[in-house]
């Protein structure tokens, strides 16, 4: 919000564009520079139903329409076209539908805090090959940042939402596990928070003792001290004192 309203002080003249959930920026000096976004029509939603999802049957069409409430993001998450199919796909979270290997992967997805390299959580086990990255990516659960993943903020908080505490934590501990594996800086700092969502102490330190002097010399040593500040083991202070 700060940055925003900074940027409409002193950038009256400079050609740019931000996008934004609230409307709550104070934005308000700058009426005509702003365009609210609401839903989409009936008829525009029906257009992109057929041309995004390939639905030709107009009770298809139909329903889709009406579940996805002038939400594109919505209308692009649904397994299928087909009508008879759809009365049974649960609306309106959708998320249930999933398979559960990616189901499993976007809840530990959604429990981390930054974009990841697409090459590391392209092998990540719990995606299949039915519901793959790219299949994800379609439907508008992940968004690809060049060469980096991140989940969708409305699909986190419904993925969040829908799962419990214990499928969190499985789903966190696979995924950490697999992080810690690699040499990537941002996969292993994501691994410690991760573990550490998890309450397993044991391996938030032998991770970090395992990439903590890679993760120093790479330029990390502040996100280093703070993955392990909560932390009182003695085996760490080494760590510490070099970072």
């Amino acid at each position: 919000r700060e940055l925003i309203s900074a940027v409409a002080r002193a950038s009256r003249t400079a050609r740019w564009i931000a996008t934004a959930d609230r409307d709550d920026f104070g934005l308000h000096q700058l009426p005509e520079q702003v365009l609210h976004l609401g839903r989409l029509s009936e008829t525009e939603m029906s257009d992109l139903a057929r041309l995004a999802l390939r639905a030709n049957a107009d009770e298809s069409v139909a329903r889709i329409v009406a579940m996805a409430a002038g939400s594109p993001w919505r209308l692009r998450r649904f397994p299928t076209t087909d009508a008879d199919a759809l009365a049974h796909v649960p609306d309106p979270i959708l998320v249930q539908s999933l398979e559960s290997p990616a189901r499993q992967f976007l809840t530990g997805l959604a429990l981390i805090r930054r974009s990841l390299p697409t090459a590391i959580v392209a092998g990540v086990p719990t995606t299949s090959r039915e519901t793959g990255l790219d299949a994800l990516r379609h439907r508008g659960l992940v968004m690809m940042l060049g060469t980096s993943i991140k989940i969708n903020d409305d699909a986190r908080a419904i993925i969040l939402a829908e799962t419990s505490d214990a499928e969190q934590q499985q789903a966190g501990r696979e995924l950490a596990t697999t992080l810690a594996n690699e040499s990537d800086p941002a996969g292993v700092l994501e691994s410690f928070h991760l573990f550490s969502l998890c309450k397993d102490h044991e391996a938030v330190v032998t991770t970090v003792l395992r990439h903590g002097q890679s993760l120093i010399a790479q330029g990390y040593p502040c996100e280093l001290l703070d993955a392990i500040a909560w932390s009182r083991d003695e085996r760490l202070e080494q760590l510490r004192l070099h970072a």
